[in-house]
């Protein structure tokens, strides 16, 4: 199939992203006039691919999604996929852009994801095919959190987060020191 044209995410006045918009400012109660916004159209594509989650069971396997990256100020939004049985999925009408594909698996009682893939991709002006995103537990991550001084510290209402580069956030749970 051929890439397809579609109305996308668009500022004023008329810019694709974020970094073109133009503000405008509006006072509490105020109406502006003469402010178009013309719609954008651009050519999307299509991605196809397999997830592979060797460790997942059918029931809590890993659903692929795709994830703007590098959208400072943008909405958070992201790109939602069915899952088939054998693994396969499709992202459909996906305009050109910078994205993180991730499929993320957790686990009952888990804060986290326990399994998980992510691959950088480039959307162009082609459909992708052919994508393979492999499944693998995410390694868990020991270390000391010390408060000074202990006596105005409960551990057990804290929790710790990492935030890396990518985008993808992991939180856990502190456990009390012994």
């Amino acid at each position: 199939d051929k890439p397809q044209l579609i109305y996308t995410t668009t500022y004023y006045p008329g810019a694709t992203g974020v970094a073109e918009a133009v503000a405008v400012h509006v006072a509490d109660g105020a109406e502006v006039r003469g402010i178009d916004v013309k719609l954008a159209k651009v050519n999307a594509v299509s991605i196809r691919g397999t997830v592979v989650d060797p460790g997942g069971p059918p029931e809590s396997r890993a659903f692929p999604q795709l994830r703007p990256r590098n959208s400072p100020g943008s909405p958070n939004m992201s790109f939602g996929s069915s899952l088939q049985q054998d693994g396969s999925f499709v992202f459909a009408a996906v305009p050109p852009g910078s994205y993180d594909l991730v499929a993320q698996r957790s686990s009952t009682g888990s804060q986290g994801p326990t399994a998980m893939a992510l691959l950088p991709i480039e959307v162009r002006d082609k459909n992708l095919d052919g994508i393979v995103l492999q499944v693998k537990p995410t390694p868990d991550l020991q270390g000391t959190v010390k408060m000074e001084p202990a006596s105005q510290c409960d551990a057990r209402n804290m929790s710790v987060s990492l935030a890396p580069a990518n985008g993808i956030y992991y939180y856990g749970s502190v456990q009390p020191a012994r």
